[in-house]
């Protein structure tokens, strides 16, 4: 039986490449930006059964089918450390919040998977990020979240983002975190400093080369010991950023509810 999901917060269709990879079946999408759409309906091709919504606060939850996972990526504005960090304080927070969670309740998929920004680990605290779990146990979720850094999976950026897996209660489960390189295709854990790179990469520990098109490898994005002590001399002569306000104590460690 094909296991199926529904595309919350689509963009231009992140999560539905990968699902669809997974053997996952979309039964529809939700996107309020028009050029999004216009590239998500290039590039997928819909079947004319996928429910389409423009607002995940107005669908109607009656004509949306059951499906196995939601996958969304609330807008990350209101937690991101280039924003104001309102939080849920922030207009385009509380709201959509509300409506993954009545969205949950009337569907109840076994599981859902979400992205959002590392900053909603510490806005207000770590108040807001704690109120938002506490309602998916409200809806019947247990939730494991990590961190995790696009560098570990041989893609040349330092991009960080908070991944939580919700699991509902009474269904079969298994534990995602923490992603281990011998179950996670493409996963690198971030190594120790050393010699030719920072964390990975480098001459003497060259990253692993990306496989695409049907098992052919491209290039690995591994720095050699001298670029990446030329890209840290640049990064020295840069203007200096404004102290952070990330609480980073805890924030790299797998957690569960």
């Amino acid at each position: 039986m094909t296991r199926t999901f529904f595309d919350g917060f689509s963009g231009i269709g992140g999560f539905r490449l990968g699902m669809t990879r997974a053997g996952f079946q979309c039964v529809g999408y939700c996107e309020k930006d028009e050029h999004a759409r216009k590239f998500y309906k290039k590039y997928f091709k819909p079947r004319k059964t996928e429910v389409v919504s423009h607002d995940i606060t107005t669908i109607d939850l009656d004509s949306l089918p059951d499906f196995d996972c939601l996958t969304f990526g609330a807008p990350c504005q209101p937690f991101s450390n280039a924003g104001n960090r309102a939080g849920l304080a922030d207009d385009r927070g509380r709201p959509l919040w509300d409506a993954i969670f009545a969205l949950l309740r009337a569907k109840r998929p076994a599981m859902f998977l979400l992205e959002e920004v590392r900053g909603l680990l510490s806005v207000h605290g770590g108040r807001d990020f704690a109120w938002i779990l506490m309602q998916f146990s409200t809806c019947g979720y247990d939730c494991e979240w990590h961190l995790l850094d696009w560098r570990s999976f041989n893609i040349p950026q330092a991009r960080e983002r908070l991944f939580v897996v919700g699991h509902y209660r009474g269904s079969s489960r298994s534990e995602v975190f923490p992603l281990r390189p011998e179950e996670a295709e493409l996963y690198q854990p971030p190594q120790a400093k050393g010699r030719g790179g920072e964390g990975r990469g480098g001459a003497d520990n060259p990253a692993p080369a990306l496989i695409i098109n049907d098992g052919v490898p491209a290039p690995s994005c591994g720095m050699t010991g001298r670029r990446q002590r030329l890209r840290r001399n640049i990064s020295r002569k840069a203007p200096r950023r404004p102290p952070s306000s990330r609480d980073t104590t805890n924030a790299a460690r797998p957690c569960r509810t």
